[in-house]
């Protein structure tokens, strides 16, 4: 979800968005407090997106190794 949203906001700066009647990228003008809300928004999601990433991998493997019936030792950073 946080890439399609980095996605969009990536093309706004590059005053582009997305047509979905004809399935590709088109030109577009924005103004001044669209491309400042676009900025906030994309800093915001680019820096929680590696505390996504890394909730989800420890938490995977969380579930896979309960998964095995086995108990291990897990060394969490």
């Amino acid at each position: 979800m946080s890439l399609y949203s980095l996605l969009s906001l990536w093309r706004l700066f590059r005053g582009l968005k997305w047509n979905n009647l004809r399935q590709r990228v088109d030109h577009a003008s924005y103004d001044s407090t669209q491309l400042f809300i676009g900025t906030l928004l994309f800093s915001i999601i680019l820096f929680t997106l590696p505390t996504v990433i890394l909730y989800y991998v420890v938490f995977g493997t969380v579930s896979l190794t309960s998964d095995t019936g086995e108990v291990t030792p897990m060394l969490v950073i």
